[in-house]
């Protein structure tokens, strides 16, 4: 009780308090910030924390001893909240300042799909800062959409929780790129790729009917099929990309060469073999650094898209 109540006085002083000026402040400071509020986090968090560790292990086996999921876990913390912080600095973002932040591999897969005229969909996951790469392409002149579920859905009645979500939401309206939510109507998603923009679509998303299992490690995730879909039936490349922090906290955003469903197959197939493509290379990533989306693994679990 005492932990949960001292989380609680710090995430109050936070919203009245340093998300006006972390805007404002050098990136380098936010990090150095982030990584101690992170540290805060996962010490005050036993519940969170043991969660995380539990699906961690259920996930990993015995690829890693105690000692080092321990380190995944704290890390995972600080990788959340150093998110978390970067998301808030985006009223006061710009062109300049995101490129301080983040850097791209693999663009000429983007820009050679681009070229064909059907728009493109980036096929990321919650892993790393998944949400970086609206405004480091937005800013960079390209159009960009994002399909995504309203912040505020996750509100639960808590004033703390409620607040924060209501401030995402208006900090997603400040950077340049349009979100396309998908309590609403698809037509929105076909007329944007149409038009040869881009939409940004998650392979894990919460929400959605269509669901595809793969088996990732020692578990099953049932992945959304909804991108795959729209690709095959619209004709738009399907690019897999990566938002992965590095050691200086700034993003290398990779962008894979496009998935091929291959030919004279049948739509559910191909939706099978596309998954299982991109799986396979989000498992290379989720080994290298597990902490950039162990956060995220209980609530796929809460949600029964993560089975054993």
């Amino acid at each position: 009780m005492l932990k949960t109540a001292i989380a609680d006085i710090i995430k109050l002083a936070f919203l009245y308090s340093a998300r006006y000026t972390l805007p404002l402040l050098p990136i380098r400071l936010v990090w150095t910030l982030a990584e101690c509020a992170g540290f805060v986090s996962y010490t005050l968090n036993d519940k969170k924390g043991k969660a995380i560790k539990s699906e961690l292990k259920k996930m990993l086996g015995e690829r890693f001893t105690d000692k080092e999921l321990k380190t995944v876990l704290r890390r995972s913390f600080v990788n959340s909240i150093k998110s978390h912080f970067e998301t808030w600095t985006f009223p006061k973002l710009n062109r300049e300042k995101t490129a301080k932040m983040s850097y791209f591999s693999g663009m000429e897969h983007l820009d050679e799909s681009l070229k064909k005229g059907k728009g493109a969909i980036i096929l990321l996951s919650h892993f790393g800062a998944y949400k970086f790469v609206l405004p480091a392409l937005g800013y960079m002149g390209y159009k960009i959409n994002q399909m995504a579920v309203k912040p505020t859905i996750w509100k639960d009645g808590t004033m703390i929780r409620d607040k924060f979500m209501d401030i995402e939401s208006e900090n997603e309206k400040k950077i340049p790129a349009k979100f396309i939510y998908i309590e609403e109507s698809l037509k929105p998603v076909f007329k944007a790729l149409m038009n040869n923009e881009i939409v940004v679509m998650s392979i894990d998303s919460l929400l959605g009917s269509g669901r595809v299992p793969y088996g990732f490690f020692n578990n099953t995730i049932l992945f959304n099929n909804t991108p795959m879909m729209l690709s095959l039936r619209i004709g738009s490349p399907l690019i897999p990309t990566f938002i992965v922090r590095q050691k200086d906290d700034k993003h290398k955003i990779i962008f894979e060469k496009p998935l091929v469903a291959g030919h004279e197959i049948k739509e559910d197939v191909a939706v099978k073999n596309l998954t299982g493509d991109f799986a396979a290379l989000f498992e290379k990533y989720f080994m290298e650094s597990p902490w950039q989306y162990a956060t995220y693994l209980p609530e796929l679990r809460k949600n029964k898209l993560l089975v054993n």
